[in-house]
């Protein structure tokens, strides 16, 4: 018995350590790219990111309890799968926060602040942060926002949160975003698709994959190097 209390001790105090750890580096990682922004008003940058820290280390306190709950039941094998659950998200958050893009990068950060109706779970390809796409990127960003902005409307119009993930990845000499809903937009369906004929006018393309009142499913594809706007806070 004492032993397995000393087992689920030091799984305790090791995983406080990794939350931790993971925590710190995302305040580095934020602080550097606030400063990064200096051209924007300053108070604005800093709620932002004294928003997006809280709300991370309430996420944090979360695994926190929901791995120690484990522990606590001695559900051992379930602790395992929910780490890499963790170490996936941290290792999104490391993927954002070296995109070349930084104005995109805030945004991914701060869409649970910017849009709380909307549950989000991001996937970033691996090499991402390697493709040079700072000018397309604001292109990028523009569409998220009309579409996250739409998204967030219906939510408050229909008391509902959605549940999403959005995956970014390159495709030969494009960007290539999946965006996947779950819940009713049939009555944004309209708006949705003018945003996706903007892209398309703009040099892009888009894709509807799934539509119906359970689901829609969303592809925009963006050329590398085909379009730059000017920058955008």
């Amino acid at each position: 018995m004492i032993v397995i209390l000393l087992i689920l001790f030091l799984i305790a105090t090791g995983l406080l350590l990794f939350v931790w750890r993971k925590y710190k580096r995302l305040s580095r990682q934020l602080r550097e790219m606030n400063l990064l922004h200096k051209e924007n008003d300053p108070q604005e940058c800093n709620d932002k990111l004294i928003s997006l820290l809280r709300n991370y280390r309430h996420d944090w306190l979360n695994h926190l309890q929901v791995i120690l709950g484990y522990v606590s039941l001695k559900k051992l094998d379930k602790i395992s799968s929910y780490i890499m659950q963790v170490h996936e998200e941290a290792r999104q958050h490391t993927l954002i926060s070296k995109l070349k893009h930084k104005d995109l990068a805030v945004f991914l950060y701060m869409i649970p602040i910017e849009y709380p109706n909307i549950q989000i779970q991001l996937e970033l390809a691996n090499d991402l942060p390697e493709i040079d796409f700072r000018e397309e990127g604001t292109w990028i960003l523009q569409t998220l926002q009309s579409i996250f902005s739409l998204l967030q409307q219906q939510s408050i119009d229909q008391h509902y949160i959605y549940s999403s993930i959005l995956s970014m990845n390159r495709l030969e000499k494009q960007i290539v975003v999946n965006i996947e809903l779950e819940g009713n937009l049939t009555s944004y369906h309209e708006s949705i698709t003018q945003i996706g004929e903007q892209v398309k006018q703009q040099g892009g393309q888009f894709f509807i994959d799934l539509y119906n009142e359970q689901e829609f499913m969303m592809e925009f594809h963006f050329p590398i190097q085909a379009r730059g706007v000017a920058n955008v806070c």
